[in-house]
């Protein structure tokens, strides 16, 4: 019996954080080679795929929503702005603030990319059994939430 086959132990903490890093890791590799072809990266594509579900939003929301750091979002922006895919505009609201918006060129990207992205996404879970998949997806849904809350509030958390 391999280690991989080994039952995970809930209470390893250590192991389900090690493998969630790995998995993300992993599934980071896939979807960077088929975003290359877009000249795209990840961290691109993720505030990309954000002002495609929120529409028009500043920077630092970004970060917040993704995890993103503010400087990946700023140079994502960045990169993104060249190619014309991403505006960045005075918000009406508060002069101190700047939204950004995808351009045509952007939502026609997001167009041809997101459907890419969620066959693979099918493709990794046509391997995991079907009767697993709600489950699976409860479990990150709550991981998620947990580590978002943990992360932007650290003080008094015990992995903060």
């Amino acid at each position: 019996m391999s280690q991989d086959d080994v039952p995970l132990d809930p209470t390893a903490a250590d192991l389900v954080l090690y493998r969630l890093m790995l998995v993300s890791g992993f599934v980071g590799q896939i979807f960077t080679r088929r975003f290359t072809r877009h000249k795209l990266t990840l961290p691109e594509w993720r505030v990309l795929l954000e002002l495609h579900r929120e529409g028009a939003d500043s920077a630092a929301a970004i970060s917040r929503r993704t995890g993103l750091t503010a400087m990946n979002v700023s140079r994502a922006v960045a990169a993104q702005r060249v190619l014309g895919r991403i505006e960045r505009a005075p918000d009406p609201a508060d002069a101190r603030r700047h939204l950004l918006t995808l351009t045509a060129r952007g939502r026609a990207l997001i167009a041809r990319v997101l459907p890419e992205g969620e066959a693979t996404a099918r493709a990794l879970l046509a391997e995991v059994p079907p009767d697993r998949h709600a489950e699976l997806a409860e479990m990150m849904a709550a991981m998620l939430e947990v580590a978002r809350r943990r992360a932007q509030n650290p003080k008094g958390s015990p992995i903060g």
